[in-house]
């Protein structure tokens, strides 16, 4: 027993020193220098990463952070994991194989505790955390794909021929599943970008001259794109700042907005998916959302660009849409859709988001807009309402920490009880 304490502090302290040596090499901003050997931390490096620690729990009431408002722990990140990260097929065998694994573990088989245990944990830390985004999750992908790839020659490796056959039929939908799933993942890159084709569209079809309105914290459209220069002379552009606080102030910016524009801009879910999510805080500005997607502003949708993950006919809706919305003149992408959860935000908002167009009519007019604005009372608006205060108890992170130091303890008092026997 003491022998193998020694031999595993050995292993555990070779892996920190080659750990603290990967990060020296791939993490150079990290360290003052000059060479390899100069390890002085370098300051600004070290405040920034402070800073994304800060955004990483909550404790920051920034606009980016608005989109985790009553997030699940666990479910949210395994849900994504599961129909948008890997695919339907690939996901649920994934998770299978892990429930096999952990079956086995518990049953004395040692040789899944490493990789068991270490992927369950990560998971938990980073499935818990207040930013839950998809891509965090990646280095977990390939424990995910042996995990699927055990599960699975549990039962083509059966001696009962049903379950061999089974098995067998089971991986053959699961690897062509998954490649299917890569292609339709990969079919957003043939296609051009939703905003850089929204943009030819406006070029097309917006006169020179009109008045567009963008939200801030998003692109702007159209895009510089096609010898077109768009705001030196072409169209006169401004920001609508729906992130603002819901004010009497901003109640009088959104009268003088929408008579000024003649069309707005929706260049991806990135504000209205969000803002949805804190109605209590942004009561006006979330009735301005649902007024214009159902049309009682006096706005038409005009054209809806999308570019799902699809495959044949079929269209897979990853993003996030809040309110009714009313139906488009134009539609890129009109086959049939399957429908899904939404995936969190950062899956679509950067290279394929849906892109809305709006354009006035004769319909609109200022006492109209006030009929469905002015009776909002902002005096119930929660100004200073954070998104971790809005987050149901349910959702709270204390909740899932509880859950998770509990979990960590179960797993590891197995390991230490595996690593113990003789």
């Amino acid at each position: 027993m003491p022998v193998r304490l020694v031999l595993l502090a050995a292993a555990l302290g070779l892996a920190a020193l080659m750990s603290l040596l990967a990060f020296r090499v791939a993490q150079p901003y990290a360290f003052e220098g000059p060479g390899f050997f100069g390890l002085k931390p370098y300051q600004p490096w070290w405040e920034r990463m402070g800073q994304i620690q800060a955004e990483q729990s909550g404790n920051i009431d920034a606009p980016p952070g608005q989109q985790w408002t009553n997030r699940a722990p666990i479910w949210f990140a395994w849900l994504n994991i599961v129909v948008w990260g890997m695919g339907l097929p690939l996901g649920l065998a994934a998770w299978a194989g892990w429930a096999v694994a952990g079956i086995d573990l518990a049953r004395g088989q040692r040789c899944h505790f490493v990789l068991w245990l270490g992927f369950t944990l990560l998971f938990l830390y980073l499935s818990t955390r207040w930013v839950k985004t998809m891509r965090y999750f990646l280095p977990l992908y390939p424990l995910l794909a042996i995990l699927a790839a055990y599960g699975l020659s549990r039962l083509w490796r059966s001696a009962s021929l049903h379950t061999h056959r089974l098995g067998l039929a089971l991986t053959a939908v699961v690897v062509a599943g998954a490649a299917l799933w890569a292609a339709a993942i990969f079919g957003i890159y043939l296609r051009p970008a939703t905003r850089v084709a929204a943009s030819r569209w406006v070029y097309a079809h917006v006169p020179a001259g009109s008045i567009v309105a963008n939200e801030h914290w998003d692109w702007g459209l159209p895009l510089p794109i096609d010898g077109h220069n768009p705001f030196n002379g072409l169209y006169a552009g401004f920001e609508m700042a729906n992130y603002d606080a819901d004010t009497l102030e901003k109640r009088a910016q959104f009268y003088h907005w929408l008579d000024r524009a003649d069309y707005i801009f929706l260049a991806s879910n990135r504000l209205y998916a969000s803002i949805s999510r804190l109605p209590e805080r942004y009561p006006l500005t979330t009735a301005y959302y649902r007024a214009l997607f159902a049309g009682d502003l006096g706005f038409d949708l005009v054209a809806d660009y999308t570019s799902y993950p699809a495959f044949g006919p079929f269209r897979f809706p990853d993003q996030e849409i809040p309110y009714p919305l009313q139906p488009a003149a134009y539609t890129a992408q009109p086959q049939w859709q399957v429908p899904l959860p939404p995936a969190e935000e950062a899956f679509s908002v950067y290279d394929h988001p849906r892109v809305l167009i709006f354009r006035k009519t004769a319909a609109y007019s200022r006492q109209r807009i006030e009929s469905v604005l002015g009776s909002i009372d902002l005096s119930q608006a929660r100004l200073n309402l954070t998104p971790q205060q809005a987050t149901t108890p349910l959702f709270r992170l204390e909740w899932a920490w509880f859950l998770g130091a509990l979990l960590t303890l179960a797993l590891a008092g197995s390991g230490v009880r595996l690593l113990s026997r003789r």
